[in-house]
């Protein structure tokens, strides 16, 4: 997980990045239908890496092909996602334009600090109820929900009104 090992990551953005900007200073920038289309394919290869993974989880370590390629492919997909949905075509309006997406958008820092504590704490409270077995949908009904309400109250009661806060004037020495 060091830059060696992931010089294709960055090579795939880089790459990404530079078709765009040079498609945008070529006067043909990624917008309409091929928008859509990077942003559709690029969601659906991610969601087929994942699901890939999940089928050859038992071999992926033993050497598998998909051991070599498999970052690689989801970076390829994830840059054709992210280019698609920076042309603001349709599917990444309808992706991210709505009030749901602009408001997870809004508190998402509040979020990524919150949910990890929160997935602890459920954990423990399903530890302390003895509940066993797939304990899964009972962490996502109770912790996406309670990890959304304590980021908007992070969001509004801390994190706003510090953003919000004006520097004080200096005083002349």
């Amino acid at each position: 997980m060091q830059l060696p090992g992931l010089i294709d990551h960055f090579a795939i953005g880089i790459l990404f990045a530079w078709g765009f900007v040079e498609a945008q200073r070529a006067g043909r920038p990624i917008t309409g239908r091929l928008s859509d289309a990077l942003t559709v394919l690029g969601l659906l290869g991610m969601v087929m890496v994942m699901a890939l993974f999940e089928v050859i989880y038992e071999q992926y370590w033993d050497g598998h092909p998909y051991l070599f390629v498999g970052y690689s492919l989801t970076a390829l997909c994830m840059g054709a996602f992210i280019v698609g949905t920076a042309g603001g075509g349709r599917v990444s309006r309808a992706l991210f334009g709505n009030p749901l997406a602009v408001a997870l958008g809004l508190i998402s820092y509040s979020l990524y600090l919150w949910h990890f504590p929160v997935l602890l704490w459920i954990n423990q409270l399903l530890d302390s109820a003895g509940v066993k077995g797939d304990r899964l949908w009972w962490l996502v009904a109770i912790a996406i929900p309670a990890s959304v309400v304590l980021a908007a109250l992070s969001y509004w009661f801390i994190e706003r009104p510090f953003i919000s806060r004006r520097p004080r004037a200096t005083q002349p020495a």
